[in-house]
């Protein structure tokens, strides 16, 4: 009971919130660039909230994609803050470890953005798994060449059968 869809999904939200309030450790060189992320990511999770607990399932749907959107966003700011803080690490003084926790915390973003985005497929188009029975009970189209007892064989100019 407890690992169903909609409370995978509200933990997913949860996790990636809680890993956008982690940047906050970072030094204030690279947390000013992140505030607005953050601000970002929290609204999406409110949103998702919604869209799982109270919103009409045709709606939840919208809801999802509204966190998907803002959550690559939120990937996208802390691969540059990152990759910013790797290519500028020397001249700050600072650790190198300050620069690779946002490339670090973004990985796992992006592998929880990437069970999200099956959930909303899976929401939006159905199953993958689902075996269209259509396709699968088609009947066979009739044999390209004709019946073999119809058929004449030449051999070496002399007909055989």
């Amino acid at each position: 009971m407890w690992l169903n869809k909609r409370n995978t999904q509200m933990a997913i939200g949860l996790v990636v919130l809680g890993i956008a309030m982690t940047t906050l450790s970072l030094p204030y060189c690279y947390n000013e660039n992140l505030q607005l992320m953050r601000e970002l990511q929290f609204v999406a999770t409110l949103g998702l909230a919604f869209g799982i607990f109270k919103a009409h399932s045709k709606h939840t749907d919208k809801f999802l994609l509204l966190w998907l959107a803002i959550t690559a966003f939120c990937l996208l700011s802390m691969l540059n803050v990152g990759l910013l803080g790797c290519k500028h690490y020397e001249y700050v003084g600072r650790s190198i470890i300050w620069a690779l926790l946002p490339c670090s915390l973004a990985a796992g973003v992006a592998y929880l953005w990437n069970i999200m985005y099956n959930d909303y497929v899976e929401l939006k188009f159905g199953d993958a798994n689902q075996v269209d029975e259509a396709a699968v009970n088609q009947e066979q189209p009739p044999p390209k060449y004709p019946n073999t007892e119809n058929l004449t064989i030449l051999v070496h100019g002399q007909r055989m059968k």
